[in-house]
């Protein structure tokens, strides 16, 4: 088994990185979100792919924390990680073990405000989305609900890549 002192800091270290990377995400959720309701779709793409990155780098994150619970081969409650961690701290003096458990429960709320924020901003997408259907069928009866490319193919109705650019 590794020396406390050595698993205490790699587990400081992981859980700061892992809250440092979700506080990103969520400012950057934020960004998109206002450039969402007001239209703004210049760096739109921009910040999802640096969305993306980060999200690998929180996988990673959470990777490197699963292999230092598995390394303490923590064998009660196996597929449960919060028992793990809990028994993992509990082998910690109250100070470290009230540090890690705090750092713990910050990434656990963190987490839950990014989860929220991503269903607030796909629950809003998804319905501007019945929104445009509807408009479109509304508008154009005779499409019925087809869209056609400039050289007069159907397109597929996805309406994902969808966007608006001019004002009725």
């Amino acid at each position: 088994m590794k020396n406390e002192k050595i698993l205490y800091e790699q587990c400081v270290h992981i859980l700061g990185r892992e809250i440092e990377v979700l506080k990103k995400i969520g400012a950057l959720q934020n960004i998109i979100w206002k450039a969402v309701s007001n239209r703004e779709w210049t760096d739109f793409e921009a910040h999802n792919q640096t969305i993306n990155v980060l999200g690998s780098e929180f996988e990673a994150l959470e990777m490197d924390r699963e292999r230092i619970l598995s390394e303490m081969n923590i064998s009660c409650g196996a597929g449960d990680e919060k028992k793990r961690f809990y028994t993992l701290v509990s082998c910690f003096p109250p100070e470290p073990r009230n540090e890690l458990t705090g750092m713990f429960r910050d990434l656990k709320l963190e987490t839950m405000k990014v989860r929220m924020s991503n269903e607030a901003l796909v629950t809003y997408l998804a319905g501007a989305k019945t929104m445009m259907t509807g408009f479109l069928e509304a508008v154009f009866p005779d499409r019925a609900g087809r869209l056609y490319t400039p050289q007069g193919t159907q397109a597929a109705a996805d309406m994902r890549s969808v966007v608006l650019n001019r004002h009725f």
